[in-house]
């Protein structure tokens, strides 16, 4: 079988960049499958190109059309990751286009709810409309992604919900460690506003005032003012400390030595965040808002609260109290995580992609 991959591969980590290099790895070992792939990513390293419509998008397009074109007709099963926006997903209605005029077998995997809140009912809209009810396969990653498409677009055909998953070495589970007189909280993210790291700072500026024995670390990529706010406050308060950006064993180690997770995110194309999965799998109780699958994810192992600092000032005052409740809640989020390991994932699309048309 000639599987052609389409979606991001490289050029930013993100969810479905990282899920696409699992699964292509994954594919090529198996001797049934031939896989090749184009990587659709047109914003390039920076961020010249990324918003909206412009010149140096559509000419990268073309290039990826050209690609595909040169490729349609010696591939069986398309497999594709599109964009949540309106450009993102007009960009893709002449590879849905084709692939059903020339009867290959098309596989979407959608890693966000954006699109069906961006999209509307106008002409790009009514188009894909048309496509998203005939395509051999919807993918989400959870039920209640699924249920906002279906609610925008009706029952959907060969609808499947296939979670994201992790690697065996995010999974630290240390019975021999207790929690430590302080309560040791994390925030892991790309420091921008909507990932909440204004509301994590200033959460644990309130959780001290209140004589709470608190520290957060702070791990992220920034830029510009965000950046040095945040080290303007880890250079004020000694109980905030400023990492960077951590990656492989580093970010392993701070994730094992944190006792919870904030994640205070309203980032409008949150999905399926990993870091939530990585923080469980390293026995992380997670405090989050109610934002993209998290909910699913996390089920009765976290907390979901309102999104506000009041609301995370008061869910985690519920565990300075008891450490014991804390140990609870990690145990709880490691088995929890135990759900959601990246073989299974890959394993049951693997069975969807080379399932019969």
């Amino acid at each position: 079988m000639n599987l052609l991959m389409m979606g991001s591969f490289d050029g930013c980590v993100c969810g479905e960049s990282v899920y696409n290099h699992y699964l292509k790895a994954y594919l090529r070992k198996r001797s049934n499958v031939n896989v090749s792939y184009i990587c659709t990513d047109i914003t390039g390293e920076g961020q010249q190109l990324s918003g909206g419509f412009k010149i140096g998008k559509v000419m990268r397009m073309m290039t990826v059309y050209a690609s595909f074109v040169k490729r349609i007709f010696d591939v069986d099963v398309i497999y594709i990751t599109p964009g949540l926006t309106t450009f993102g997903i007009a960009r893709f209605l002449p590879v849905y286009f084709l692939s059903m005029i020339f009867g290959v077998k098309t596989i979407s995997h959608y890693h966000g709810s954006r699109l069906v809140n961006t999209l509307g009912r106008g002409f790009v809209g009514g188009l894909f409309l048309r496509i998203i009810k005939k395509i051999d396969a919807n993918i989400f990653l959870s039920d209640s992604l699924m249920c906002d498409y279906e609610l925008v677009y009706g029952d959907l055909k060969n609808s499947y919900v296939v979670p994201n998953g992790i690697p065996d070495e995010y999974y630290q589970k240390n019975d021999d460690v207790a929690c430590g007189s302080s309560l040791k909280v994390l925030y892991l993210g790309n420091l921008i506003e909507s990932k909440g790291v204004y509301d994590a700072v200033n959460s644990t500026i309130e959780l001290k005032k209140m004589g709470v024995d608190v520290s957060l670390d702070i791990v992220g990529k920034g830029v510009g003012r965000i950046l040095e706010d945040v080290k303007t406050h880890a250079l004020k308060y000694n109980f905030i400390s400023y990492l960077g950006p951590l990656y492989g064993k580093e970010k392993l180690l701070v994730l094992r030595n944190s006792d919870v997770l904030l994640f205070p995110s309203t980032y409008d194309q949150e999905a399926f965040p990993l870091v939530v999965l990585e923080a469980m799998a390293s026995s992380c109780l997670v405090i989050s808002y109610d934002v993209g699958a998290v909910k699913d994810m996390v089920s009765d192992s976290g907390v979901i609260c309102e999104s506000n600092v009041e609301s995370i000032v008061k869910n985690v005052l519920k565990y300075t109290a008891s450490k014991e409740e804390v140990l609870i809640m990690k145990e709880k989020a490691y088995r929890r995580a135990m759900d959601f390991k990246i073989d299974d994932a890959l394993a049951q699309l693997e069975s969807i992609i080379c399932a019969k048309k």
